[in-house]
């Protein structure tokens, strides 16, 4: 065991199923990615992400070893499932901006030829990696894992007390870094990290909600607004990168005037401050004492 000063059996057991269940959603949607069912993918990527964030977090808790065949099996899958995904928010964004003229049809043409492609390598990385192999042997193997944990003798909670905490301490720690920032570009970096913190939190706490009592639910509400708001933000910082990218490769956009990508940047940075704004006032409502407290009360009250 890697985590020495905890008797990791159940939590080890109850990572196994969680990947089972996360794998078999993976396994049903991998056909259906091909394709180009939009909710396949989606279903896709967020259990590939679920299982990677779980391995991440719990990787101090489990022997050794164990997580990393995860993300040599899930990483391509999800940085292919990310590009069609930001592709995808990105027209939604643009088809509904309340200024239409803003939105030319080269601009439109372009970012769709860009999602058929991420579509396209979407599926050449499902066929090239064989993951739908790769996916049923990494179940067979967690299964044997699983099979062949005993049964420890300590409580759950002690190990749940455990994570969670360390996960918000890693929220706590980036957010006062951005905390301080002017605006959100000039921590974009931290920003990234806070959102990765804040998904290990949520899916250790949804991974052991069953586990562990009702009142883990209300922690969980509260928690997934906080990240709702800090993806909105995160969406319109990769809004801007996109954008620019597209406009240097994309032989569909040269004679486009200058104009039109001014004034998208210029509406793009007051939403980005309108998310900014509401991202710190959900941290100040919710506070990480206040999570803090509900994590403690998460683990000793009991359940019904």
């Amino acid at each position: 065991m890697s985590g020495d000063s905890l008797d990791s059996d159940l939590l080890t057991v109850t990572v196994c199923n969680y990947w089972l269940k996360q794998f078999n959603i993976i396994e049903r949607h991998l056909d259906e990615s091909g394709r180009q069912a939009a909710d396949a993918i989606h279903d896709l990527r967020v259990a590939a992400r679920r299982c990677q964030s779980v391995a991440e977090a719990c990787k101090p808790y489990l022997p050794a070893g164990w997580t990393r065949p995860i993300g040599q099996v899930l990483k391509p899958l999800r940085k292919a499932c990310d590009q069609v995904r930001d592709t995808e928010v990105l027209l939604d964004w643009l088809t509904s901006l309340p200024e239409p003229q803003l939105v030319t049809a080269g601009l439109l043409n372009a970012l769709r030829q860009q999602h058929a492609d991420a579509l396209l390598d979407l599926n050449k990385t499902i066929i090239k990696k064989k993951l739908k192999s790769q996916i049923h042997s990494l179940c067979n193997d967690i299964l044997n894992k699983s099979a062949q944990t005993e049964p420890g003798t300590y409580q759950l909670e002690d190990t749940a007390a455990a994570l969670l905490t360390a996960r918000m301490a890693q929220i706590t720690i980036y957010h006062h870094s951005v905390d301080r920032a002017s605006g959100p570009d000039a921590v974009a970096k931290e920003l990234h990290q806070l959102r990765i913190a804040g998904k290990q939190f949520r899916y250790v706490l949804e991974m052991l909600q069953p586990a562990l009592n009702n009142s883990a639910g209300v922690l969980l509400e509260r928690f997934i607004h906080f990240q709702d708001s800090l993806g909105a933000l995160h969406d319109r910082l990769r809004f801007s990168m996109m954008l620019k990218t597209l406009a240097e490769n994309s032989t569909l956009l040269k004679t486009m005037p200058e104009q039109i990508f001014t004034s998208l940047d210029n509406e793009l940075a007051r939403q980005k401050q309108l998310c900014w704004q509401d991202f710190h006032q959900l941290w100040k409502d919710m506070t990480a004492a206040q999570l803090t407290r509900d994590i403690l009360l998460t683990l000793t009250r009991p359940g019904g």
